[in-house]
């Protein structure tokens, strides 16, 4: 479909600029329609939401990577 948007992987960071209020307008409508169709980044969002601090919440992802590779 022509008019489908480019699939994006959005990272933490991306996730934080977005509740930190720190994307462009478009930026942020982007990531929101794609939110809409991927409910893992959905719940991501809402779950960065919740966490009071950003960098408690990058180690932890951190950690879990470590443990993947």
């Amino acid at each position: 479909m022509p008019n489908q948007p480019e699939h994006i992987i959005y990272s933490a960071a991306d996730i934080e600029r977005y509740l930190r209020g720190a994307m462009s307008a478009k930026e942020m409508h982007d990531m929101e329609r794609a939110a809409l169709q991927d409910p893992f980044l959905a719940d991501a969002i809402e779950g960065f939401n919740e966490v009071p601090d950003f960098t408690i919440a990058a180690k932890h992802l951190n950690e879990i990577a470590a443990h993947i590779q």
